[in-house]
């Protein structure tokens, strides 16, 4: 059975070489993309644990630097409700709960404390004050049980991407979700998902591809690493995710 794991690098973190680079300015707002040319930025990235940049920033193998500003589908920067109505999430999805307070109903004006955790939706009221209804997940450490905020709602993939952004592993989670949005290299929402899941703080990143593959299988991580070594040149960054993954674990 193939296990669904993937972790691209190259745009969370900047090159592996230490080399100066300079290039791409891009912003991304909403819909628009501006492009402008900036030859007075040069990032310069030490071989550490974690994979750096500076403000998002990524070096790519031509030597461009790209500044991320996309965010993930459902929720807009700086983690902000959304008003319009739409929902990022469906009744059945499991979800990871990331707040501290449910409401007996979608309006209400005032809650109760609870744990965060996995949990799953079990209604939804589209345009309401708490939008999603949610009840724990078995085994989860969660205790919610109610109408929660959207902006509290994470997809598993994202939790994980932020969980690993927080222990310094990566460090543009915006970019890694938008990828595994984006479905470029297959089985990328599980790498993350599973990597997540057994590392527990940031290592120094392997010598090479193969060495953190290698790492990630001896962890359980993935289970097929000749898929890895055949796809990490499809995405920017994808081997030097792999070679930070495979050091933490």
């Amino acid at each position: 059975m193939r296990t669904r794991t993937g972790l691209p690098s190259r745009a969370v973190a900047a090159s592996d070489t230490g080399r100066r680079t300079s290039g791409l300015l891009m912003r991304f707002r909403t819909n628009s993309v501006s492009v402008c040319s900036s030859r007075t930025s040069p990032c310069s990235v030490p071989r550490t644990g974690a994979l750096s940049c500076v403000e998002n920033m990524a070096c790519s193998g031509s030597g461009s630097v790209v500044f991320s500003r996309l965010t993930s589908s459902g929720q807009k920067p700086g983690g902000a409700s959304d008003t319009s109505g739409a929902l990022a999430f469906a009744v059945g999805d499991v979800v990871q709960f990331t707040g501290n307070t449910h409401y007996t109903s979608a309006a209400a004006a005032s809650g109760k404390a609870c744990k965060p955790g996995p949990a799953k939706v079990t209604m939804i009221s589209k345009g309401a004050k708490h939008p999603y209804h949610l009840i724990k997940q078995a085994g989860g450490g969660s205790t919610v049980y109610g109408w929660v905020n959207a902006a509290d709602v994470q997809s598993e993939t994202d939790a994980a991407i932020d969980k690993l952004a927080g222990l310094g592993v990566i460090n543009s989670p915006d970019y890694w979700k938008n990828a595994v949005a984006g479905g470029k290299v297959a089985y990328l929402d599980i790498l993350f998902t599973q990597a997540a899941a057994k590392i527990t703080k940031a290592g120094p990143r392997t010598a090479d591809v193969k060495s953190g593959v290698d790492a990630l299988v001896k962890a359980g991580v993935i289970n097929t690493p000749e898929y890895w070594l055949q796809n990490y040149g499809k995405l920017q960054s994808l081997d030097l995710l792999l070679c930070a993954l495979g050091g933490a674990v």
